[in-house]
């Protein structure tokens, strides 16, 4: 279902926040150093098999085989190195589905998100990141925001040995189905560290959990942990 006229504003003011910042850092200085501006557009097709149900294959038509949509993406992405050890991304991105068998499906997704780099010396280094994302169905009740905040650190000592490790958190509500809103937490470690000239090895490990607002069959509440063992040889 179509967001409407408040959903066109909120959008608006991402990508008006995102040109703005942008337009205000490049005019400080048009030959400053560490400043890039960049961006990409991409149109395309997409043929998706329709699954049907054994028991509903006499009724399944001959045109019903295969369904199509169109997609078209945008984004821009502004740089910039406000100092020697930090260094800002804002990034504003766009995408457009069009069903050709099922409108029902045809979406528009907009996201923003800015992410720093902290980078004191070679032995530390901190990303902190921040995005947005709002997505309108323009006929099913399932538009929806997401939140995403994230902090991910490494330290780095000797000769390619990193530790990295990392806490994300997200939340996401539907306008009208508030049965799926739910939140996610995870938090991640891993250690790289040479054991020959050429082999380095890697151990990790993962937690994770999912809390729906309400519960069902098909949406539980979850937590999960896991553990990866890895291994980059050089030749």
């Amino acid at each position: 279902m179509n967001g409407g006229q408040s959903d066109d504003e909120e959008c608006m003011r991402i990508q008006t926040f995102i040109t703005a910042v942008a337009l205000l850092s490049i005019s400080e200085s048009v030959s400053a150093e560490g400043r890039v501006f960049s961006g990409e557009y991409e149109y395309g097709e997409k043929y998706t098999s329709v699954h049907v149900d054994p028991e509903e294959a006499d009724n399944a038509r001959d045109d019903e085989a295969f369904d199509r949509y169109t997609f078209d993406k945008s984004w821009l992405q502004y740089d910039h190195v406000l100092s020697k050890p930090l260094r800002i991304s804002i990034r504003g991105q766009r995408l457009d589905r069009q069903y050709v068998s099922r409108p029902e499906l045809d979406n528009a997704t907009h996201q923003a998100s800015i992410r720093l780099t902290v980078e004191p010396n070679e032995k530390w280094a901190i990303w902190p990141t921040i995005s947005f994302r709002d997505r309108n169905y323009d006929l099913r009740p399932l538009d929806n925001q997401i939140w995403d905040a994230a902090v991910t650190a490494r330290i780095r000592w000797g000769i390619r040995n990193n530790l990295r490790f990392g806490v994300s958190y997200m939340n996401a509500e539907y306008d009208v189905e508030t049965n799926r809103d739910r939140s996610n937490g995870s938090a991640f470690a891993s250690l790289e560290k040479p054991i020959t000239e050429a082999t380095t090895i890697r151990i990790g490990a993962r937690v994770e959990e999912t809390d729906f607002s309400i519960q069902s069959a098909s949406r539980e509440n979850s937590t999960s942990a896991s553990g990866s063992v890895g291994f980059r040889h050089e030749f």
